[in-house]
């Protein structure tokens, strides 16, 4: 495979590993970033943990090796994708490209010292 920028694709699957577990992702392509923003927007004011949610559960594709409490291994479904692991999800929004968003949103939200 050839060394370049790769175009974002809807079909694509992207791997993440840690801790020995795979989570299956693709990044979000601009207009559909477009329409969770403002889905996500009430009042100027975008709610970064909804926006976070709703980029994981389009992105968020699949997984191997995600264990419950007792070890077991755990199919992927999408309304477990917001049960990960903070510093994973946190990881996730940086590698399907809506870090940005997520600070902004942080920032205009934040009490003004």
């Amino acid at each position: 495979m050839q060394k370049g920028i790769r175009l974002v694709e809807l079909d694509e699957r992207l791997t993440f590993e840690h801790a020995g577990s795979r989570i299956y992702y693709r990044r979000v392509p601009m207009d559909v970033r477009r329409t969770i923003i403002t889905k996500n927007t009430e009042r100027g004011v975008l709610n970064g943990p909804a926006f976070t949610k709703a980029m994981l559960e389009w992105a968020v594709i699949g997984w191997d090796g995600i264990l419950n409490k007792d070890g077991e291994a755990v199919p992927y479904r999408l309304d477990l994708v917001e049960r990960l692991p903070d510093t994973i999800q946190e990881k996730l929004v940086e590698l399907v490209g809506a870090a940005a968003e997520i600070e902004a949103a942080a920032e205009k939200n934040s009490p003004s010292t």
